[in-house]
């Protein structure tokens, strides 16, 4: 038998959406690969189909032409965490994400799901996952900030593409704490696990420089709090389709098509034209999730 932490598909059924069930069930006939994950090797068994159809870094790897893990349908992530990977794999199987609410709930985990997702070419995943880390840091009317997550930031450095949006959103949180709660930063040595943490930051000349850098720009055009800004400004979208473009597309579009329709109805050119709203960019004002 199958140890039950191996395979998502030991859950109860009950869990499973009814288009889930449906997805399931057409890869019922798909082969099984095991997943190696973690120098204790924790094994994964999955259907072929549906994590190649996911991830273009595990098709391209079990390729039965090109790699060996391909015709023995058996693939080794010797540095990865499984417990990021049994994130990737709930996601794959039931397209869900841990709910801050859930006592399990760990943005390390998240973050190193998220590392995973951009090496395994899982844009869909990387936006969600960041959707629910920012998510976590969002607060209720009268809340104080959010205190940063510093362990996540510097594991997100380490593993993380250079230029991570999700290294990003966590440098300039960061950066808009210190700037509007600089007491909790003085007070941080009564503080010993936020102080520790905060102070392996310390450690990592790069990454301080880019803290300093994002200090330096909020010094001459302040930014607000980055878990408020618009949803898709730290999404990767290489290969998928912004849906916050494709709205403000159609907004655009309409807001044309009623102006071109005042200015005929009235006769006179340029009568009724909607004011040209410039994007803050163009103004000189710095937003959160643009440029490094």
């Amino acid at each position: 038998m199958q140890p039950r932490s191996a395979s998502p598909l030991l859950s109860p059924l009950s869990s499973l959406s009814i288009s889930n069930l449906t997805k399931l069930h057409s890869f019922t006939t798909s082969e099984i690969v095991t997943v190696f994950v973690g120098h204790k090797r924790k094994r994964f068994f999955l259907h072929r189909e549906l994590i190649c159809q996911r991830s273009p870094f595990m098709e391209k790897c079990l390729k039965k032409d090109a790699f060996d893990e391909g015709y023995k349908n058996e693939l080794y992530l010797p540095e990865d965490d499984p417990k990021a990977f049994s994130i990737v794999v709930d996601w794959i199987y039931r397209n869900k994400l841990p709910a801050r609410t859930e006592p399990a709930f760990d943005l390390c985990d998240l973050s190193a799901s998220y590392c995973m997702a951009d090496k395994f070419a899982m844009e869909e995943l990387q936006n969600s996952i960041m959707d629910v880390v920012r998510a976590s840091f969002s607060r209720r009317e009268g809340e104080g900030f959010k205190a940063p997550n510093f362990s996540a930031l510097v594991l997100t450095h380490q593993f993380g593409p250079p230029k991570s949006p999700l290294k990003r959103f966590y440098v300039e949180h960061l950066v808009h704490h210190m700037m509007k709660q600089p007491k909790w930063y003085h007070e941080l040595k009564r503080n010993e696990p936020n102080r520790s943490d905060l102070e392996e930051i310390y450690k990592i000349p790069d990454l301080v420089s880019y803290v300093f850098k994002k200090v330096w720009q909020f010094q001459g055009e302040p930014w607000k709090d980055p878990a408020t800004w618009d949803k898709c400004c730290y999404h990767v979208h290489a290969t998928t389709v912004c849906p916050a473009k494709v709205a403000a597309a159609s907004l655009a579009r309409n807001k044309d098509a009623l102006g071109q329709s005042v200015r005929l109805g009235s006769g006179l050119p340029g009568l009724g034209q909607p004011q040209r709203s410039w994007p803050p960019t163009a103004m000189g004002v710095w937003n959160p999730g643009v440029g490094w």
